[in-house]
């Protein structure tokens, strides 16, 4: 059993063994549970569905389920450490502003970390990070949601392009992959 430590900045919270913000591989299982117990698929699958409905869910709800995405998410970039330019998330006229983007990110003096952030993809800002997804503004969140199916199916075509789907964190991020792209865009009411 390998066990990785991740940066207190990063957000993790989900448990090992080894206790609070560790992430032990075998937790990148299909079943895996962030730290509430709370199966994070059940979050995708409502997001997927919530992205393609004109639905309305409080704020707070959307808070909780992209923050739990971006804990794991965080993690498996940690691990997989394949650098990912995904969709954009700007508001207003169409212009590439700001990006999801999954690289290793410096956040401060001493501060590197491997993540999931939305960054300024303006050629002079060299994505620098501004937000993780359940931090942003309450119209960005709508558009980050709208945008989940297309980066995780990006995000895991480059770890299959980078040699790495074999991998616990890589089939686990491919599983991920394949759930949010199987919600059907007919679904109108997100999941109670």
């Amino acid at each position: 059993m390998r066990l990785f430590r991740i940066p207190r900045r990063c957000g993790v919270r989900m448990t090992a063994r080894a206790g609070i913000g560790t992430v032990d591989t075998a937790d990148f299982g299909v079943g895996a549970r962030v730290a509430s117990g709370y199966p994070l698929e059940e979050d995708l699958r409502a997001l997927a569905t919530l992205g393609h409905s004109r639905a309305l869910w409080p704020e707070e709800r959307v808070s909780r389920a992209l923050g739990r995405i971006d804990h794991v998410l965080c993690a498996l970039a940690g691990v997989l450490e394949v650098e990912y330019y995904g969709p954009e998330v700007g508001l207003g006229a169409g212009r590439e502003v700001y990006r999801m983007v999954v690289r290793r990110h410096h956040l401060g003096a001493d501060m590197d970390v491997w993540g999931l952030w939305i960054c300024t993809a303006l050629p002079h800002a060299q994505w620098r990070p501004a937000w993780r997804m359940p931090d942003a503004g309450r119209l960005r969140k709508q558009l980050v949601v709208k945008a989940l199916p297309a980066f995780f199916q990006g995000y895991a075509e480059a770890v299959r392009d980078a040699g790495k789907a074999g991998t616990n964190a890589g089939r686990r991020l491919l599983a991920l992959a394949r759930m949010v792209s199987a919600v059907a865009p007919a679904q109108e009411a997100p999941p109670e």
